[in-house]
């Protein structure tokens, strides 16, 4: 029964290094966070000051608007009412790095909080969060706050 216990306690420690670099994978699925989701803007930091008020009302007053999707590598967006633009991005999910090129736009500067928000999309460097809650960070004082509104 001694060599019997022994045996299990040496297979244990044996396979234990294994378990531990399964299990700690850091790395994100970058597909289920992004790719065919829509996000809505549901809130933000601008030169470290967090929406409120007004601002943060009108990201609720339209129907589609303050909206992101993403395809393939592409992104597509609305912010205020005939505000959008289209681009590239990419994304790391081992370092939560993240990153956009617009390639087109239109009226971004349709409002003030149109404007706030498309530099802070084009200065994005990270990402945290997963596939229902998502912050876009360019600096710990600018992120865009999103959830996901569904898969496309």
């Amino acid at each position: 029964m001694k060599v019997f216990l022994q045996f299990i306690l040496f297979l244990i420690v044996a396979c234990l290094p294994a378990f531990i670099a399964t299990s700690c994978s850091q790395e994100d699925d970058i597909d289920e966070i992004f790719r065919g989701k829509s996000w809505k803007i549901t809130g933000a930091c601008i030169r470290g000051t967090s929406l409120n008020g007004t601002d943060l009302k009108e990201l609720y007053n339209y129907d589609n608007s303050y909206e992101l999707v993403f395809v393939s590598n592409k992104i597509n967006g609305i912010l205020a009412p005939g505000s959008t633009f289209a681009g590239t991005w990419n994304a790391s999910g081992k370092n939560r790095s993240f990153s956009c090129t617009i390639d087109s736009y239109t009226n971004i500067d349709s409002s003030t909080l149109s404007t706030d928000l498309f530099n802070i999309l084009l200065k994005c460097k990270e990402y945290k969060g997963d596939s229902n809650v998502l912050m876009l960070k360019a600096d710990n004082a600018n992120y865009i706050r999103l959830t996901n509104v569904k898969g496309i």
